[in-house]
């Protein structure tokens, strides 16, 4: 049987989810994003998640984008937990620059945070990290392919990563063709700096080498108008700027530092940002966490926290049906959920634009064969009515989650999404830095026709002997 469990965090305006890939006798951690605003809420949220996993590694940390509320507390928490992988949406000198001039515009950055977005195989390297993942965009389709059907081993998976120095750790599958260069970090550390299309999922094996019915598949944002334009205007503001190698990333490091230690150039950075200025997210990944099959020969059992149900009816006693039923546990009321091949995915968005036509149709091109498996949406850009659309909202889904702060000026999430998410019959939840809001979901998924399912689904989450 395998189990996913995964949590939001309670970090207001920002977004730190965290997971885990159960077998009987492993476990695969992973992250998406660890940062907010509220740098207290923050700072509690990683400590509790560090100390309640007893967690000193990360097998994987996925970036949905650089902003400084997704990504405030990595520093925090790799100063506490080493992450062996960390995949980062596509990098290049535009998105870079723009990067580096939005924060110019907006404030102070700090000489960390530079160093961050014009350099992570070094930043994330001088914090323990072995390999950096850069996932980039085109035009293949989602390549689910076999094993989709027989959950077997792909042709063209060639080599494992296996675990560092944890043999209970699921290893993970991916390509050496997409390694670009191993380099050297400031602390002398070797960094595996891969360059992968985004038609690559990534894969998990069991211990005995069969891969798992589950899936973590990204969707990278293709390039915009916008970041053509922005692209045109540093061109001439910044003629002399060194190449952007990911192979080689110091120059650009050292020159972008030197553009901020100078004020003309500073404001002549800002300029470029304001002057380009129409959508300040240039790009985020998207991260799909959840079965590659779901078909009546999978049952799904799904435990959900809180005193709601998935319909948002206060939960009481009902008798088990064959295919839908909740129950108690304990002191607290959970919503717990079974049934033949129900949804168990969990999707995870970032500030992605999806009001913009052609990339919410790239999107749902990319995902087609995956979105009917979707329990769970994390909707994009904490609930703005300027980033959401209601095609978003599919058949299977149940529960939409904005994570935003309680009051905040931005107005997140608007009432609007609220309302749309509501007349579709699904449950809206705002996680906000408020501990009561935190929201988190088990998953498990077995054989149709086990009769111990439920129990084995609390026994691999330890709450049965």
């Amino acid at each position: 049987m395998l189990v996913n469990v995964r949590r939001q965090h309670p970090v207001g305006q920002g977004f730190f989810s965290t997971g885990e890939v159960r077998t009987s006798g492993a476990v695969f951690s992973y992250v998406y994003d660890c940062g907010s605003f509220d740098r207290h809420a923050l700072e509690r949220e990683i400590a509790s998640y560090v100390s309640a996993n007893k967690a000193e590694r990360i097998d994987a940390l996925f970036v949905s984008h650089l902003d400084w509320d997704h990504v405030s507390g990595l520093d925090v928490l790799l100063g506490m937990v080493r992450a062996d992988t960390v995949f980062l949406p596509y990098l290049n000198a535009t998105k870079s620059l723009f990067l580096a001039a939005a924060a110019v515009a907006e404030g102070d950055p700090s000489a960390d945070y530079i160093h961050l977005v014009s350099n992570p195989p070094d930043w994330l390297g001088s914090r323990g990290t072995g390999r950096v993942a850069f996932l980039r965009p085109d035009d293949s389709p989602l390549q689910i392919g076999q094993a989709a059907v027989s959950l077997q081993a792909e042709a063209h998976i060639t080599i494992e990563i296996p675990p560092v120095n944890d043999p209970e750790s699921l290893p993970m599958v991916l390509d050496p063709h997409n390694r670009v260069v191993t380099v050297e970090s400031s602390l002398g550390m070797p960094v595996e700096v891969y360059d992968v299309s985004h038609s690559t999922p990534l894969r998990l094996r069991n211990e005995r080498q069969e891969v798992l019915n589950w899936m973590f598949a990204w969707f990278a944002h293709p390039h915009t108008e916008l970041e053509e334009a922005f692209r045109e205007i540093v061109e001439a503001a910044f003629p002399n700027r060194p190449e952007f190698d990911l192979a080689n990333l110091k120059p650009w490091n050292e020159w972008l530092l030197s553009v901020l230690q100078r004020r003309a150039q500073r404001k002549r950075l800002a300029a470029c940002y304001k002057s380009a200025f129409r959508n300040r997210n240039l790009t985020s990944l998207v991260l799909y966490s959840g079965p590659i099959k779901m078909s009546p020969e999978f049952q799904t059992i799904v435990e959900i926290g809180g005193a709601k149900d998935l319909l948002g009816r206060e939960l009481e006693e009902r008798p088990q049906t064959q295919q839908r039923f909740v129950m108690r546990r304990t002191s607290e009321v959970y919503g717990v959920h079974g049934g033949l091949g129900l949804p168990a995915a969990w999707l995870g968005t970032g500030d992605s634009d999806f009001r913009n036509g052609p990339r919410r149709d790239a999107f749902q091109s990319h995902y087609a064969a995956l979105l009917d498996f979707v329990l769970t949406l994390a909707v994009p850009h904490h609930g703005s009515s300027s980033s959401f659309h209601e095609r978003l909202l599919g058949e299977g889904l149940a529960v939409c989650v904005a994570s935003a702060g309680r009051g905040g000026r931005y107005g997140h999430p608007h009432s609007d999404v609220i309302d749309k998410v509501a007349t579709r019959g699904k449950v809206f939840l705002t996680v906000t830095e408020d501990p009561r809001s935190a929201y988190h979901e088990c998953v498990g998924i077995g054989q149709a026709g086990d009769t111990d399912l439920a129990n084995r689904f609390w026994r691999v989450l330890g709450l049965l002997e």
